[in-house]
């Protein structure tokens, strides 16, 4: 396989692949946040809808690396594992043929381990939607939602409150003593986030 055609297959692959992860981070939030009584989209950019799977894939350092592990797998175990395609243990996990050259056995295992990484990105992203909503939800009920965040707003009060999400144009936020997802706008609204 020539590097133009390779270069042309990590290309498609990069691009659908951005795809379905934007696809992802919109069943994530939505599963998120419908169960805090929020229409999320409906106060989502295009910009925040595009931003949203890097967002989720990289809101903690745990993430980002397990995520970076795994596509540099997909990117390289497939031609480490073609020229070991005797193996045993290889052909039982992939259904590789003994008559396959190294060339097509390396595309055979591409397209397992793509497909491998497909249903992880599926179970972490529909997972973490329904878990955070369930444990945000729990945290409500037993009222043990911890309010470590503060806004100050452009009339100079300020707010202690628990920040749950903050888009472009619009922050959503938990207030002692209400159990409602309070969503307000930023601009012409809010001076300083301070986040902890």
């Amino acid at each position: 396989m020539d590097k133009q055609n390779i270069f042309k297959n990590i290309q498609g692959f990069f691009a659908i692949g951005y795809i379905y992860l934007i696809v992802l981070g919109i069943f994530n939030q939505t599963l998120l946040y419908t169960q805090l009584d929020v229409k999320i989209l409906k106060y989502s950019s295009v910009l925040d809808i595009l931003m949203t799977p890097i967002s989720i894939l990289t809101s903690s350092f745990l993430h980002l690396i397990i995520f970076s592990i795994i596509v540099f797998a997909v990117l390289f175990a497939p031609s480490y594992l073609a020229k070991r395609k005797n193996k045993s243990w290889i052909k039982k996990a992939t259904k590789i043929e003994k008559d396959l050259t190294d060339e097509e056995a390396q595309k055979v295992l591409f397209g397992f381990f793509v497909a491998l990484l497909a249903y992880a990105l599926f179970g972490f992203f529909i997972g973490t939607g329904i878990g955070s909503g369930l444990k945000i939800n729990k945290k409500l009920k037993k009222a043990e939602i911890e309010f470590n965040d503060k806004l100050e707003f452009v009339d100079n009060n300020s707010m202690q409150v628990n920040i749950l999400e903050i888009t472009s144009e619009y922050i959503f936020y938990l207030k002692p003593g209400n159990d409602k997802v309070i969503i307000a706008p930023i601009n012409g609204n809010i001076k300083n986030i301070i986040d902890n």
